[in-house]
C-alpha cells in the first residue's frame, strides 16, 4: 500500500511537473506573440508617422512653390502696368507737344495770313 501510495504522489508529482512545464510554455508562447504583434504595431505605428511627415514636407513644399509663383506672377503684372504706364506717359506728352506745335503753326499761319492781308491793303 505505501509502495503504491508513493508510486501514486510520484505520478502526481510527475504530472503536476508536466502541467507546470505546459503552462509555462503556453505563457512564453503568449508572452512572444503579444511581444510580435506590439513590435508589428509599433513598426506600423512609425511607418504612419513617417507617411504624415512626408506629406506635410510635401504639402509645405508645394504651398511654398504656389507662394513663389503668385509672387512672380504679381511682380510681373507689376512691371506689366508700369510699362503700361510709361507708355502712355510718353504717348500723352507726344500729343500734347503735337498739339502745342500745331497751335504755334496755325497761329504763324494766322500772322502771315494777316501780314499778307495788311500788305495787300497797302499796295492797294
Amino acid at each position: 500500500a505505501e509502495r503504491l501510495a508513493l508510486e501514486l504522489q510520484q505520478e502526481q508529482v510527475k504530472v503536476e511537473a508536466e502541467k507546470s512545464a505546459e503552462a509555462e510554455r503556453l505563457a512564453l508562447e503568449l508572452q512572444q506573440e503579444q511581444a510580435k504583434v506590439e513590435a508589428e504595431k509599433a513598426a506600423e505605428a512609425a511607418r504612419l508617422a513617417l507617411e504624415q511627415q512626408q506629406a506635410r514636407e510635401e504639402a509645405e513644399r508645394v504651398a511654398e512653390a504656389e507662394r513663389l509663383a503668385l509672387e512672380q506672377q504679381q511682380q510681373q503684372e507689376q512691371a506689366r502696368v508700369e510699362r503700361e504706364a510709361r507708355k502712355a506717359r510718353g504717348e500723352a506728352e507726344r500729343a500734347a507737344e503735337a498739339e502745342r506745335l500745331a497751335l504755334e503753326l496755325q497761329q504763324e499761319q494766322v500772322k502771315v495770313e494777316a501780314e499778307k492781308s495788311a500788305e495787300a491793303e497797302r499796295l492797294a
